[in-house]
């Protein structure tokens, strides 16, 4: 989808042709520049491996693929209750009928880029395939009772998965950022829901909103068993429900845009279809309307674009959260909206069409923010739309439901006894 997206939108936007550099499966700029960065385990971690073995005499051994939790603290954890763990940093993969299965690949790229009239070279898309097939090919396997990760959009994380699965070994898949089941988005179907038998995400409702998704279904139709846990970052913030009032005097108040970064051609899926020379032009409309704003810059944001005369902050938003008043954005599907909904503080979301939200997460954001829609080729006198709904009372039922539990654990603790349910 990625390859495919990417082009779609460079011939739409841009008109480029033969413009998409994709070296190898896995393959992400600024991260995994060469196929051997997907690879690296420390020498520390490997050393930490092979002492847990040693000392511990338990039968079960937990396999480690960068699952994004407080490694330091979950290693302690695996020791203090004796159990053997292993980082993994690859395996052996095998494909049945690799040439039938790449031939209806390409066969269907064709299809979507000739609706879209987009030329590739075809002999190089084809080698990418095979390349990158080989090289995985000549990893090793790993003997674990359970494999625990992070995302598995990382391809070499979605082998180990995949290798453990075909071998009916249990997989526990560690949701990233703060927040599950707001986004119904095909990626989550076919990467996070595909590669695992367990799902460890955050809050309770992130297992009826992926249930009752149109798109967040796994490829085999088997759901993983979901478990729930806590933020840290939200229960650090998270105090009450209750939602201060939109002040009258907006002219003199602390206002922040906590904007999206902007993505290029290079984006996944369908529904991030609004393009930077119109995202950019939406972004002036805000700043033209609110002067005294403060524009928060996006921490990944790559471009150079001037912001003259305008204040900026670049410190992270979690460490910034109590700096202002009123919190004015354009995505509520992003880690940053759910560390601003976990505040007391106002929202003002004005809906542009970035994303797509699942029932579950619509219903509780229309309750937590001043909700605006907005047509990007009139979007109107936007103080004058503020005002018509400055006496809504907000309430947030979203930060309990989608990012945090019903227990105090860590995310550390809560992964550990979910590891021990699952071995029994």
């Amino acid at each position: 989808m990625f390859i495919s997206s990417s082009l779609v939108y460079n011939k739409l936007w841009n008109n480029y042709e033969n413009e998409f550099y994709y070296p190898f499966l896995g393959y992400r700029k600024r991260k995994f520049d060469r196929f051997s960065d997907l690879l690296n385990i420390s020498y520390k971690k490997k050393f930490i491996s092979r002492l847990s073995s040693l000392n511990i005499n338990s039968q079960k051994k937990v396999g480690i693929v960068n699952p994004g939790i407080n490694l330091k603290s979950f290693v302690f954890l695996l020791l203090k209750n004796r159990l053997k763990f292993l980082f993994i940093n690859n395996t052996k993969i095998f494909i049945p009928e690799f040439e039938n299965q790449l031939s209806i690949i390409l066969l269907e790229l064709k299809k979507i880029f000739k609706k879209y009239s987009i030329k590739i070279n075809f002999k190089m898309l084809e080698e990418v395939f095979r390349n990158s097939f080989k090289k995985y090919k000549k990893f090793n396997s790993h003997n674990c009772d359970i494999v625990i990760l992070g995302s598995p959009v990382n391809i070499s994380a979605r082998i180990i998965a995949a290798d453990a699965l075909s071998k009916n070994i249990p997989v526990l898949c560690v949701d990233h950022g703060n927040e599950t089941g707001t986004e119904d988005n095909p990626a989550w179907g076919y990467d996070e829901q595909s590669f695992c038998t367990h799902f460890l995400g955050f809050g309770s409702n992130g297992e009826n909103a992926i249930i009752n998704s149109t798109f967040m279904k796994p490829l085999h139709g088997k759901v993983p068993k979901y478990y729930s846990s806590n933020s840290s970052q939200i229960m650090e913030v998270y105090n009450s429900s209750k939602i201060i009032n939109l002040p009258n005097d907006l002219i003199n108040k602390k206002l922040v845009y906590v904007p999206n970064k902007l993505m290029g051609a290079n984006r996944l899926g369908p529904f991030l279809s609004i393009s930077d020379e119109d995202y950019i032009k939406w972004q002036d409309v805000i700043l033209n309307n609110f002067p005294n704003i403060t524009y928060k810059i996006h921490p990944k944001e790559q471009s150079n674009r001037m912001l003259n005369n305008i204040n900026l902050v670049i410190q992270p938003l979690e460490e910034c959260l109590d700096n202002f008043d009123v919190f004015i954005i354009d995505n509520v599907l992003s880690t940053a909206f759910a560390n601003i909904a976990a505040t007391n503080k106002p929202i003002i979301y004005f809906n542009i069409g970035l994303g797509n939200l699942t029932k579950e997460a619509e219903a509780l954001i229309r309750d937590r923010v001043i909700w605006i829609d907005i047509d990007l080729t009139d979007p109107g006198d936007l103080c004058v739309k503020v005002e018509n709904q400055r006496n809504k009372k907000c309430v947030n039922n979203y930060t309990k439901k989608f990012c945090l539990s019903n227990h105090n654990q860590t995310r550390e603790e809560t992964v550990l006894k979910t590891i021990q349910k699952i071995m029994v």
